[in-house]
């Protein structure tokens, strides 16, 4: 059975604070919660009661060869484990650890800012960061940002807008094939204007999928109109281009409590509801919570300091 609840691996090491049973009674010795902070790829199995490197489990490349104590087998003899010529410094230094660990670091991001950061230069940006840092490993990289055509370095806003919405396209018919196998689903819609000053409506996907329900952005869409019927036309639209079987899978809408949206008569709610007879509305619990803050600030002076 393996040591490990499983997990993304963008959830972190695996580093409990416990009482370490000592593994060799002879010499006394047990794992070390301070050895987290020297080295904080480091992560530790408590069934094992073994050390395992979370970046090389995770972030090696295919044909790699290392050293499986810190992969698969589990490293326990931690009588060598620390010092200059210790398990833990010969790992940090090999080759296939140092690129694992770059690996790790450019799905971490930086500080999750935009993709090309506040302004273009070479040091912000997560892409042109993230290039970065990789050319301090990989000539290649390095060659092409220092020595190549200006005009064939792929980082131009354009190239980055361009993967942007090829990644932005892959991870949606990958939420949408989730939705599909679902196959009963709620939508959530919101609708506000952006820096442009369009009205632009959200739709989001709720689904029960991998034994989790998840909630998952589908796109934003321009309204022609705010009132009632051009939004219920808008969200229909995106569902039918989705491919869903909404008039019958359609099981929830969830909106702000504004008339236009929740109207009983004629509201977007009552719409949609005409169409596909079991989505049920519920007001938005975010909208709802919003509104009592605003109310109790409005109430209670020290509450408003408080959001404040």
């Amino acid at each position: 059975m393996s040591p490990w609840v499983v997990l993304a691996p963008s959830d972190g090491p695996t580093q409990p604070k416990i009482s370490y049973p000592a593994r060799h009674q002879d010499h006394k010795r047990a794992f070390q919660a301070a050895w987290y902070q020297v080295h904080p790829w480091l992560e530790y199995s408590q069934s094992s009661n073994a050390a395992f490197c979370f970046a090389c489990r995770h972030f090696l490349g295919q044909n790699i060869h290392a050293e499986e104590s810190f992969t698969s087998g589990g490293f326990s003899n931690w009588k060598k484990a620390q010092g200059k010529k210790g398990k833990f410094a010969k790992l940090r230094d090999a080759d296939y650890h140092v690129n694992a660990m770059v690996t790790w670091s450019s799905l971490k991001g930086v500080q999750n800012i935009a993709q090309r950061g506040h302004r273009e230069d070479a040091t912000v940006g997560n892409l042109k960061r993230l290039l970065r840092l990789v050319s301090d490993h990989d000539d290649i990289i390095r060659k092409r940002l220092e020595e190549g055509p200006r005009n064939a370095k792929y980082t131009s806003p354009e190239i980055q807008n361009e993967m942007l919405a090829s990644l932005a396209l892959k991870l949606r018919d990958e939420i949408l094939a989730e939705m599909l196998e679902a196959e009963q689903f709620p939508i959530l819609v919101d609708e506000t204007k952006d820096v442009r000053k369009t009205e632009q409506l959200s739709l989001i996907g709720r689904y029960f999928h991998g034994g989790k329900i998840k909630e998952s952005f589908l796109c934003f869409k321009d309204t022609d109109g705010l009132d009632a019927a051009s939004l219920c036309e808008t969200i229909i639209q995106l569902l039918g281009g989705y491919g869903f079987d909404y008039r019958k899978n359609l099981v929830g809408q969830g909106y702000d409590g504004a008339a236009v949206m929740s109207g009983a008569l004629s509201g977007v709610a009552k719409r949609v509801q005409e169409i596909a007879p079991s989505a049920e509305y519920v007001h938005c619990h975010a909208h709802r919570l919003n509104l009592v803050i605003v109310d109790a600030c409005k109430s209670v002076i020290e509450a408003g300091h408080f959001f404040a």
